[in-house]
């Protein structure tokens, strides 16, 4: 394929990535505003997150599937005109209910955009190449998230919360027009038939395990963990049954490549570690240090920007020296971040926990792009689709794990420094301080594990 062809095919897709990606946290800021608007409760309006990751958990499983049956072009002009829907059913919700819906929309198109670049950077790119490839459309991955919450507060600060996606209409629009002249099919459709068992087993195991994650350290201790117990089950029955059928969902023989098991593995700590920091720094930049929401947000937004500019740099890097040194200096960068961070007081400097932030950003980047890359490479070609949606998903499940378990974590310390008469503020700085301990000791793990990591003839 010319390389003029290969250029457009990217660029489109890193545009559509880009906006799902971006709208997966734009709404973060006008939660309180929401709140008020449609009176309900804080219970209530975190399911315009939890419930967009949630679908997005539920339905990446699919992306194999349909990669396969499903033409390149197809799936992206099908992923994007959903998209569009649900950004128009939000935009103009008269309530909750019709804001939660859009919400969910949105992330069926999203849950498809991102498994999609990756395995048609994995399909177009010659394995020497992949670093360069996969580091430029991690460029979106980390770029996009970073700025939504900035983006929201900007836009709620001008106009008010519609404004957030009544500005990604035209956007959209302008992404399907691409896609309609620009994107051509790199892959053969396989006329393959849909396992409906697989698809519910699935659909329950990968949505009950996030759901449960996400609450199991919530008021609904109970619920999270009988949600939790269901999906772990659900997904032993899915995994058994991908065994056994001749046309597998999701095909788990990927994972008898070993190292493509440890990459899965460093890549859901990686996450972990990364989504601890999305909650946790906001937590003590407005609650320890007390900015505003929207100054916590421009302090992380350096991190965001680094995000953006170093994936490129470090998949470069990967191309020429492998994996060896760069993932265990990134897990390294990332422990000694975070332990930092968990050494600060009111006292601190501002300037001090956004450093940091932007060394945990640093750490990530030098060894994402590596990490997935080399992962993916240990597959033939038959597996890249169900290799991406596996990694996705993973990285899915992380984002729960790091978000749920730490911010418990913080929870459970806070509670034990009140019974001894702390101050409330000292008690919460403690319960940051003590997870951001426990979250440096998990980036040290990966730097463990990251030292066994190789290239696919190394290995």
């Amino acid at each position: 394929m010319e390389n003029t062809n290969v250029s457009m095919i990217m660029t489109t897709l890193k545009i559509g990535t880009f906006l799902g990606l971006l709208n997966e946290t734009i709404i973060n800021v006008a939660l309180s505003d929401l709140m008020t608007v449609f009176s309900v409760s804080a219970n209530t309006i975190q399911w315009l997150t939890a419930g967009f990751m949630l679908i997005m958990g539920t339905f990446v499983p699919v992306t194999a599937f349909l990669i396969q049956r499903i033409t390149t072009r197809q799936l992206f002009l099908s992923a994007m005109t959903v998209f569009l829907i649900g950004t128009i059913f939000a935009a103009s919700a008269s309530n909750f209910w019709l804001l939660l819906t859009g919400r969910l929309i949105q992330a069926v198109g999203t849950g498809v955009l991102l498994p999609l670049m990756m395995n048609t950077i994995m399909v177009l790119n010659p394995p020497e190449k992949r670093g360069s490839a996969m580091g430029a459309a991690l460029l979106i991955v980390l770029f996009a998230p970073a700025i939504g919450p900035t983006y929201g507060g900007l836009v709620i600060q001008a106009l008010n919360w519609r404004w957030i996606f009544i500005l990604l209409i035209p956007l959209t629009i302008i992404s399907i027009m691409i896609g309609w002249f620009y994107l051509k099919n790199i892959t053969e459709t396989v006329k393959i038939k849909l396992d409906i068992t697989s698809l519910i087993l699935s659909t329950i195991g990968f949505g009950g395990a996030i759901y449960g994650l996400n609450n199991v350290f919530s008021t609904d201790t109970a619920g999270g963990v009988v949600f939790l117990l269901i999906g772990i089950a659900s997904i032993i029955a899915f995994t058994l049954r991908q065994l056994k059928i001749s046309n597998p969902l999701l095909n788990v023989r990927a994972f008898s490549y070993p190292m493509f098991s440890l990459g899965i593995a460093l890549i859901t700590i990686t996450y972990m570690v990364l989504f601890a920091n999305f909650v946790l720094m906001p937590m003590f930049t407005e609650n320890i240090l007390g900015l505003t929401t929207f100054e916590a947000g421009l302090a992380v937004l350096p991190g965001g920007i680094i995000g953006a500019l170093l994936p490129p740099v470090f998949g470069k890097l990967y191309d020429r020296f492998g994996p060896r040194v760069i993932v265990p200096a990134g897990f390294g960068i990332m422990a000694v971040a975070n332990f930092s961070i968990s050494c600060m007081t009111t006292s601190t400097n501002i300037i001090l926990p956004i450093v940091f932030y932007c060394c945990v950003i640093i750490g990530l980047a030098s060894l994402l792009t590596p990490s997935q890359t080399n992962t993916l490479n240990q597959l033939p070609q038959e597996y890249y689709s169900h290799g991406t949606a596996i990694m996705n998903t993973m990285m899915l499940i992380g984002s729960a794990m790091g978000s749920s378990i730490f911010v418990g974590i913080m929870e459970y310390k806070q509670k034990l420094c009140l019974v001894n008469n702390a101050t409330a503020m000292e008690s919460l700085n403690s319960g940051i301080n003590f997870s951001y301990t426990l979250v440096a000791v998990l980036a040290l793990i990966g730097l463990a594990l990251s030292l066994f990591f190789r290239r696919k003839a190394e290995s």
